[in-house]
C-alpha cells in the first residue's frame, strides 16, 4: 500500500484497520457521518458505509465498501463515493483527510 512507501501515518492506520477480520471492521451509517462533518470534507472509512440516515453535505467519502443506496444518496447531495485506493492515489500525503473509525 502507498502508506508503506511514503510512511504516511494516516494510510498506515487505514491499513491496520483493514488487516483486521471482516467481523471487526468498521460499519458506519450516513447519518453518523453527516453529524460529524462539514460541507466539502474528505474522509476515509476503513470498512463499510450503510445508507441509513440523511446527508445534505457535499462530501468525498472513501471506503472499503458502499451499499448502492449509499452511493446514490451521496451523489444526489453533490458528493462522491470512491474506493480507498483512489483516494490514496489522489492524496498520497493524506493532508486534509479525516479518518472515521
Amino acid at each position: 500500500m502507498k502508506g508503506r512507501q511514503t510512511q504516511t501515518p494516516l494510510w498506515n492506520a487505514v491499513a491496520r484497520y483493514l488487516s483486521k477480520s471482516r467481523r471487526s471492521r468498521i460499519v458506519l451509517n450516513l447519518g453518523e457521518i453527516s453529524r460529524h462533518l462539514n460541507d466539502g470534507a474528505v474522509l476515509v472509512v476503513p470498512g463499510k458505509v450503510l445508507s441509513s440516515g440523511a446527508i445534505a453535505q457535499k462530501l468525498t467519502i472513501a471506503a472499503f465498501k458502499f451499499t448502492p443506496e449509499t452511493m446514490s444518496k451521496v451523489e444526489k447531495a453533490g458528493g462522491r463515493c470512491i474506493p480507498i485506493q483512489k483516494l490514496v492515489e489522489e492524496n498520497p500525503s493524506g493532508k486534509g483527510v479525516r479518518l472515521l473509525a
